[in-house]
């Protein structure tokens, strides 16, 4: 029987919770540049100046990590100072992503803009 080829847990040969989470962030460069950047504690207000992202996608991006658990909120539910930072299974789909990017030497991510 052949082996399914494993990537850090990832079976190719069948559906994972997993896969879906990595496709989520995959199919948006403004979430990709996000979770890349939490990696230690970050406000929405740092994370949009440094990845040269508006503010309201950074902080869109962040609302849904959390809501997957791919990221956390530290500081609660405070209005200003809210600080981030990427939970392990965050790092891992961070670490996919960046492996797919290195294996094909680069990746074309579009974000799906509406009109």
């Amino acid at each position: 029987m052949k082996q399914a080829k494993k990537i850090t847990g990832f079976s190719i040969n069948r559906p994972s919770p997993a896969w879906d989470l990595l496709g989520f962030v995959a199919c948006s460069s403004y979430r990709v540049a996000v979770l890349n950047r939490i990696e230690l504690p970050r406000t929405p207000t740092q994370l949009a100046k440094t990845s040269n992202i508006d503010i309201a996608h950074v902080s869109r991006s962040l609302t849904e990590f959390v809501e997957r658990k791919l990221a956390i909120l530290l500081t609660g539910k405070t209005k200003k100072g809210k600080l981030f930072v990427r939970t392990q299974l965050g790092a891992e789909i961070s670490e996919q992503i960046e492996k797919i990017e290195k294996r094909d030497g680069m990746v074309v991510v579009k974000s799906q803009n509406k009109k």
